[in-house]
């Protein structure tokens, strides 16, 4: 199993730290909607349903400062709203099973030595297999996302939606970078560089080499 949120991978049984204590809880709950609100209540209009699912991770580093970096800095870096994709089964037999606009609520990570514990819980309004990621239309709802290559020396991403919305949308966006030793860099988006056509969004450094992606979604 292999969970990715925001576009950044929590979870990955081949990589090393698999997802253990996996838990799903179905509920239909009117007042936890008030959790999600920057996404808006209509996300969740079929019945208010809510999926929340938790587990956790363990990950060994190689020194007790990187541990204890990682557990200090890992809430600070991570999206708190986005898609969540869930690759279920092994080998060839696999399969993505999208949520989209899951909102983490949660993150508990412990440091021990330099193996680090750290345990999630995600909302969502349900993982549907046929959910495709690029653009979502319903009655009430557009909803787009993609992941786009930063270059080196960049400071600012500049994003044009392949579909315009009907008025300026609510965007969320993060950066990736390509390894542990990347730096640390997040962006800000231009609210008068924010419209129904697209968006664009100053970084907090130039990117020091290739490989950063800057993951985004809007919801209208």
């Amino acid at each position: 199993m292999k969970i990715v949120f925001g576009g950044v991978t929590l979870a990955d049984l081949a990589a090393g730290y698999p997802p253990c204590g996996v838990k799903i809880n179905g509920t239909i709950a009117y007042e936890a909607v008030q959790l999600v609100m920057a996404l808006r209540q209509r996300v969740f209009a079929r019945g208010n349903e809510l999926i929340e699912l938790q587990f956790y991770t363990s990950r060994e580093f190689a020194s007790l400062r990187l541990a204890q970096k990682f557990s200090l800095s890992q809430w600070g870096a991570l999206p708190k709203k986005g898609n969540c994709v869930v690759t279920v089964g092994e080998g060839e037999d696999t399969e993505e099973l999208t949520a989209v606009g899951a909102v983490l609520t949660a993150l508990a990570p412990e440091a021990q030595g330099v193996r680090v514990v750290s345990q999630y819980t995600i909302v969502a309004p349900g993982f549907d297999p046929g959910t495709p990621l690029d653009l979502l239309e319903g009655a009430d709802t557009m909803i787009a996302s993609g992941k786009v290559s930063i270059p080196s020396g960049a400071q600012s991403v500049t994003v044009a939606f392949d579909t315009p919305f009907a008025a300026a949308p609510y965007v969320t966006a993060s950066v990736t970078k390509p390894g542990a030793g990347g730096d640390n860099i997040w962006p800000t988006l231009r609210e008068d560089l924010l419209d129904s056509a697209g968006f664009t969004a100053e970084l907090s450094g130039p990117t020091p080499a290739s490989g950063y992606n800057l993951i985004w979604q809007a919801i209208l």
